[in-house]
């Protein structure tokens, strides 16, 4: 495997779908590497970057950190079946620095660390019936 953490992409304009997984026949079915020391460029295109790429919630929390540490603004991030703990950085990026982030969630207790192979799942709750039904559910 590769190390991508010195990678220079400061140049770089589009990144759509670079470690999307699954998603398109022939893409990498998997990426969880720290890229959190890359320089972004406030003009790269990040829709689907990371999609279904299975990365860590941690690295992709440290993402969002550089995201917002470097100010980018108004971007599209495809974050397709990740899962977050910094809800505060999120926030910045949503609210304050015009992301619009897509298709991840918040890990609702990080204080617990899944074990290797747990599978995650996402339910969609209708309060007009009261039944639960699972949406989504990947193995982590």
């Amino acid at each position: 495997m590769q190390l991508l953490n010195y990678w220079d992409v400061s140049n770089v304009i589009n990144m759509s779908g670079m470690f999307a997984g699954g998603l398109n026949e022939g893409t990498i079915n998997s990426f969880n590497q720290d890229i959190s020391s890359w320089n972004f460029n406030n003009e790269v295109n990040l829709d689907n970057f990371l999609s279904a790429s299975s990365m860590s919630t941690e690295n992709y929390d440290l993402l969002l950190e550089r995201f917002q540490s470097l100010g980018l603004e108004n971007k599209q991030l495809g974050a397709h079946n990740l899962t977050y703990c910094d809800v505060i950085v999120r926030d910045i990026l949503t609210e304050d620095l015009g992301w619009y982030i897509y298709d991840d969630d918040h890990l609702v207790n990080c204080n617990t660390p899944l074990p290797s192979g747990a599978f995650v799942t996402r339910w969609q709750v209708d309060s007009s019936d009261g039944d639960s039904y699972p949406n989504l559910g990947r193995r982590l």
